[in-house]
């Protein structure tokens, strides 16, 4: 099946043999995700002609952790597209639901596909939000090497965050992502008993402009005050240390808790959104989870 189904990325995204297949086993072989992930294919006459995978993607609230999982990879074959296959493989979750005991399912699709998701009873009640704050409009900055002194390292693991359904960092789940997420910067505040941990990742865009992603907001409770403060003081090391462009933020909007803060540090809405699916056990209500763009699988 593995082969297959990696000849079927291969010849859509016209990819090397060893580019897909080293992405595939880090993404579904590493020993955090390999009993735990679910995949799901599509077949005729024994030729697999579709595939779609739900990677273990656990949340946590109130100290309770969540069988929850995120919609992954999806590939029909070109020669079976409009014929139903991706939405038969849709309802198959349905059984694997009940099956794995699954409290929810989330996904962030593409705007071609997310008709389909509905189709099938996922539900699309509010998306991510992005804001930007210009830094620099200086055109050089991008031949700045990123300043070694920057932490690369995360400090702080699986932080209560109170109130909030959130993505449950652990160290193990990290470490998983680690293997194929590229580079992580981190940002860490503390003032009195108050941890705040900033993930972040620098890119380059149109081969001049430096980007400052803000991947997640990580804190032991919600203290308005000193997250603006941390804010203050990160953003005012990125413009001494000429670090990026402008920084970027994406945030579910379902909650408004950082809607004072990215006032107050002069960040600005646009118009682009990350779309957001989710099927739930009726016995769980995710009005209260708490999005980043970290939460998505390509982080």
């Amino acid at each position: 099946m593995k082969n297959e189904v990696i000849i079927l990325f291969n010849d859509e995204y016209k990819l090397e043999n060893n580019q897909f297949k080293k992405k595939f086993e880090k993404l579904y072989e590493d020993p955090f995700q390999k009993q735990k992930c679910i995949r799901i294919v599509a077949s005729i006459n024994d030729k697999i002609i579709g595939f779609q995978s739900y990677f273990y993607w656990p949340y946590k609230y109130d100290g309770n952790t969540y069988n929850s999982f995120q919609s992954g990879n999806s590939i029909v074959s070109k020669n079976h597209r409009g014929k139903g296959i991706f939405g038969l493989m849709l309802e198959k979750i349905d059984e694997i639901v009940i099956e794995k005991k699954v409290d929810f399912l989330i996904g962030f699709p593409v705007a071609e596909s997310i008709g389909s998701f509905k189709r099938k009873k996922w539900l699309n009640k509010f998306n991510l939000s992005w804001y930007i704050k210009p830094i620099s409009y200086n055109p050089f900055i991008f031949l700045k090497k990123t300043n070694s002194n920057l932490k690369k390292e995360k400090l702080h693991f699986n932080l209560k965050m109170k109130n909030y359904l959130v993505l449950e960092n652990t160290s193990s789940f990290n470490q998983y992502r680690s293997k194929f997420s590229g580079e992580k910067l981190y940002f860490q505040y503390k003032k009195n008993d108050t941890i705040i941990e900033l993930c972040y990742k620098i890119s380059i865009r149109k081969k001049i402009i430096k980007e400052l992603t803000i991947g997640n907001v990580e804190f032991n409770h919600f203290n308005e005050d000193i997250i603006n403060n941390a804010f203050s003081v990160f953003i005012k090391s990125i413009k001494k240390n000429k670090i990026a462009n402008f920084i970027s933020f994406a945030i579910s909007d379902n909650s408004n808790i950082f809607n004072e803060i990215l006032l107050k540090q002069g960040f600005k809405s646009i118009n682009k959104k990350i779309f957001f699916i989710h099927k739930c056990n009726k016995k769980i209500d995710l009005n209260n989870i708490l999005l980043f763009r970290s939460d998505i699988d390509t982080w």
